[in-house]
C-alpha cells in the first residue's frame, strides 16, 4: 500500500508541475461510495488536471483525471474527464483486502460561486455524472455509474 501512495504522490507532483496557468484548487470531491480531498490544477485554459484520495470508509480510491472544458461562460463551465486510480477494498469481516485499477469517464458542470458569495471568495461547486469501471475478485462493484460532486477553493 506504501507503494502505491508513493506512485499516487509522483503522479501529482509530475501533473502539477507542468507548465500551466497560475490556478490552483483544493477542496472536497465526492461520490456515493465516499467524500475525498481535491486538488486540481489548471494546465492550459481547457484542460485541468485533478487528484482525488478518497478514504475513511470500506472503499478507499486514488484517482488521477483530466478534464476537459469544452463550453465555458462566465459563471459556469461545462467538461468532460476521464479518471485512473487505484482501488483499495478494506475487507469485511473474513474477507481480505484487495487493490485493483480502476478506470471512468463523464460530464460535468462547475458552477462559480461568486456570483452569490462575493468575489473574495472564490468557490467552485461542480457535480458530474459518469461510469467508472472497477473488477475485484472478492467484491462486486453493483453499478458502474457514478453521481459526483464537490467543492473547490481557489488559489
Amino acid at each position: 500500500m506504501k507503494n502505491i501512495v508513493k506512485l499516487f504522490t509522483v503522479l501529482l507532483v509530475i501533473t502539477f508541475n507542468l507548465n500551466a496557468q497560475d490556478y490552483i484548487y483544493g477542496g472536497l470531491q465526492g461520490t456515493s461510495w465516499g467524500v475525498g480531498l481535491s486538488a486540481k490544477k489548471d494546465i492550459t485554459r481547457e484542460i485541468t488536471a485533478q487528484g482525488i484520495i478518497t478514504f475513511g470508509g470500506i472503499l478507499n480510491q486514488y484517482s488521477v483525471r483530466g478534464l476537459y472544458k469544452f463550453q465555458q461562460k462566465k459563471d459556469y463551465n461545462l467538461y468532460g474527464y476521464g479518471s485512473l486510480g487505484l482501488w483499495s477494498w478494506g475487507g469485511l469481516g473474513s474477507l481480505s483486502s484487495e487493490n485493483t485499477v480502476a478506470f471512468g469517464a463523464g460530464a460535468g458542470l462547475e458552477y462559480d460561486l461568486r456570483k452569490f458569495l462575493g468575489q473574495d471568495l472564490p468557490l467552485f461547486w461542480n457535480i458530474e455524472l459518469g461510469v467508472a469501471f472497477a473488477s475485484f475478485s472478492n467484491y462486486t462493484v453493483s453499478s458502474p455509474l457514478l453521481i459526483s460532486g464537490g467543492l473547490h477553493y481557489r488559489f
